[in-house]
């Protein structure tokens, strides 16, 4: 892939623009942006905060809204310029979008929320990669073992000190550990030892476990609290063995950015954070990492 990640994207929503009036599947995309049908479909449904094919759909439903309008077309031929292989198949996908049959919309026509072309603007484009609008999750306690690092910053700066920590757990620690739960999630956990304190922090490169029992020597063991999390979604045009402070810290400072426009829904309620990297997911040019925060929840007084 030579495109940034941005203008892969760019480019599949034009060629999808494009593609609106012709059957067009994952593959034609896929092949237009020298990607895989899979990490396709995940970088563009990520995008568009959907399913990309039912964006698609949604698209040429939205399109298909003018020509209703004009009593010239037919509601087969307006369905077959958009592409459905059958008008029976346009009438469901347009009642169950907007709640009425298109022949009862041409007759009565009344408010839609339509589906334009995704504005992009909600990303920001980083050196090698972007980084998503955050979701928001629960998730359970879980736990993890891995060895225990104290990162210094200006180390970590000048000779990448946790990417290559976590490269040596990746290749060579993380074989010694028993039960883990997924053998392909890297968990990168960060703890700091005072909100003020930004010399250096303690950083585990681990893996989630089912039980503590049979630790490997060095290792040691984290209860990562449950709880309401901020996920940020970075990728990069890289493999995830590649991810340095260098890219950390714009993320970090995006992630900095939007959390003080947000307070208090996003403010951070304690001191740590966690990349969780599926490496199934990676190639030489795909990097997909979830960057988690703890954020504040609802008490009742």
């Amino acid at each position: 892939m030579n495109k940034s990640i941005i203008e892969t994207i760019e480019f599949a929503l034009a060629y999808i623009e494009s593609g609106l009036t012709r059957k067009l599947t994952i593959l034609d995309i896929a092949k237009a942006v020298h990607m895989s049908k899979y990490h396709t479909h995940r970088l563009l449904s990520r995008a568009v905060g959907q399913p990309i094919m039912s964006y698609i759909q949604a698209r040429r439903l939205s399109a298909s809204i003018e020509l209703l309008l004009e009593s010239q077309y037919n509601i087969i031929d307006i369905s077959r310029y958009f592409a459905f292989e059958h008008e029976q198949s346009y009438i469901r996908a347009f009642k169950k979008l907007y709640h009425v049959t298109p022949a009862q919309f041409r007759k009565a026509p009344l408010d839609l929320s339509l589906t334009e072309k995704n504005d992009l603007s909600h990303l920001k484009a980083l050196h090698d990669g972007l980084i998503f609008t955050p979701r928001v999750v629960y998730k359970p306690t879980f736990h993890i073992v891995g060895p225990r690092y104290k990162i210094v910053q200006e180390d970590n700066l000048q000779n990448f000190t946790a990417n290559l920590v976590a490269n040596q757990f990746m290749n060579k620690d993380k074989h010694s550990i028993h039960h883990k739960i997924h053998d392909h999630v890297y968990i990168g956990f960060t703890r700091y030892e005072s909100w003020e304190e930004e010399s250096y922090s303690y950083y585990f490169p681990s893996v989630q476990v089912s039980s503590f029992d049979n630790l490997p020597p060095g290792m040691e063991t984290n209860v990562i609290p449950g709880g309401k999390y901020a996920v940020f979604t970075y990728v990069g045009s890289f493999h995830p063995r590649h991810l340095t402070i260098l890219h950390l810290e714009q993320i970090s400072d995006y992630i900095m950015k939007y959390v003080q426009l947000h307070k208090p829904n996003f403010y951070q309620s304690q001191p740590f954070h966690f990349e969780y990297i599926d490496e199934s997911l990676a190639t030489e040019h795909y990097c997909e990492v979830d960057i988690y925060f703890p954020i504040q929840t609802i008490t009742i007084e």
